[in-house]
């Protein structure tokens, strides 16, 4: 009995030591895939070669964006570039600053054929942009922190005239922002912070954030297209416009979506490169409190109103063909930016251009849209007239009276808006530089420059008249 008792023991004895064992292996082999794991993830988001995810889909080096402003609600508001390692599903704080970073991207168009989604990932393809021969990158979309954010990455980061660059978008960014309040000037906060997207206007209204007074919860989700000015037509054509041509597949795709316009005309003009229902619209009248709301913006360094991400925009004019008139965009004569040489530059113009048409907009777009839907060159002074260029047909020549190099070069506002949006559309540029140029008055235009830049542009072949 003795013997069988200590023989129990020790069988007992060496079974705890087994199963202490095992539990020793079992740890380490956990730890050892953890580890594989994290290098893992460190591989795919950090490398500079190209990754895989588990569909087997190429995917380009990890991008951070780093101009993503995100302000504890605690903190005034200051500029600050960062750094920042990536964690999936993780909080990531430098000096009480947090940052929504976002890495990977983008697959290879052509071997996605439909939306696909899970609760982590949902990839969102453009179909229009492939068939139009633009960037084929891809919207990736993670989760993580209070937000989450849909990036597409633009291969193209720099545009330049006369050996003089521009920056242009790193990045075209959708943030959902959860459980936030919106201005009525667009500016977006919740419980953890106010969300500026690094954008000037909105740096002085964050105090204002703060003093909210509580609305009812909306539980349904909001896109915004609420920005400063995008009331009036120029704006709403090169900062509304480009916002809309690369979130329209995904407001489409999410049909629960409810976008947040300023005007009636913002959302003719929306509806007009991305057809969706007029109920999909709402006019922000008041402050709102959502579950959800999407901000797509741009993300850069140094980035000047109007520099979108070149062909990146498709104009309405006709896709298949190009124009045939030379149009000239008149100012009325002794407002500011007009043309006090005006008749000697129509002379000169029309020693090239025989069958140039002259014309004074009516500032209604739906009118002004026949004027350059045939145009192959559309001159004239920089002002709103300009924006009329998003109606032109393919390969347009855009030719416009402003200083942009020599004000750039000086370190001044060039206004580049209209140098951006013809490169957005994937038109031609040419710049006219005024003499004794000031935005506020009238200018003098050249003519010897004048002419020597529509010799320069019948040599490339840019013009048909």
């Amino acid at each position: 009995m003795t013997n069988k008792l200590q023989f129990l023991k020790r069988k007992d004895v060496r079974t705890s030591k087994w199963r202490c064992e095992r539990f020793v292996i079992y740890a380490s082999l956990v730890l050892i895939a953890l580890s594989i794991h994290n290098l893992w993830i460190k591989f795919m988001f950090s490398s500079n070669t190209s990754a895989s995810f588990q569909d087997d889909r190429s995917v380009p080096e990890h991008n951070v964006i780093s101009s993503i402003f995100f302000v504890p609600a605690s903190h005034t508001l200051r500029p600050k570039s960062m750094n920042m390692s990536f964690a999936v599903g993780d909080r990531m704080v430098h000096n009480r600053w947090m940052d929504l970073s976002l890495s990977h991207q983008l697959v290879e168009s052509s071997l996605l054929s439909s939306v696909q989604s899970s609760s982590n990932i949902s990839r969102v393809i453009d179909t229009e942009k492939l068939n139009q021969g633009m960037d084929s990158n891809m919207l990736v979309h993670t989760s993580f922190l209070s937000s989450d954010l849909l990036y597409y990455s633009h291969p193209i980061r720099t545009v330049s005239y006369d050996s003089i660059v521009w920056n242009t978008p790193d990045a075209s960014v959708i943030a959902k922002i959860r459980d936030a309040k919106i201005t009525r000037n667009g500016l977006v906060s919740n419980g953890s912070g106010t969300y500026t997207f690094g954008k000037w206007y909105w740096q002085n209204d964050v105090v204002l954030s703060k003093k909210l007074e509580s609305q009812n919860l909306k539980r349904r989700a909001y896109l915004s297209l609420i920005q400063i000015w995008n009331d009036s037509f120029q704006h709403i054509v090169f900062d509304t416009i480009p916002n809309i041509s690369f979130v329209c597949s995904f407001v489409r795709f999410r049909s629960d979506i409810i976008v947040l316009v300023m005007n009636l005309l913002q959302r003719d003009l929306v509806r007009e490169f991305c057809p969706i229902d007029d109920s999909r619209f709402s006019i922000l009248t008041s402050n709102l409190h959502a579950s959800e709301i999407y901000v797509p913006y741009f993300s850069g360094t140094n980035l000047q109103m109007g520099m979108v991400p070149p062909r990146s925009i498709r104009s309405l004019g006709s896709q298949n063909t190009r124009g045939f008139r030379v149009v000239y965009l008149s100012r009325k004569y002794g407002t500011k930016r007009s043309v006090g040489n005006e008749n000697e530059v129509l002379v000169a113009l029309r020693i090239h251009f025989p069958g140039m048409q002259v014309v004074s907009l009516h500032d209604d777009w739906r009118q002004d849209r026949h004027v350059v839907q045939q145009a192959s060159i559309i001159v004239g002074p920089h002002g709103g007239a300009m924006s009329n260029m998003i109606f032109a047909p393919i390969n347009t020549t855009i030719i416009e009276f402003l200083p942009l190099r020599r004000l750039k070069k000086s370190g001044q506002n060039s206004r580049p808006c209209f140098f951006g949006l013809a490169h957005g559309l994937g038109f031609s540029y040419f710049s006219v530089e005024p003499e004794n140029f000031d935005f506020l008055r009238p200018m003098i235009v050249p003519i010897n420059v004048l002419v020597d830049t529509v010799v320069k542009i019948q040599k490339q072949g840019l013009s048909t008249s």
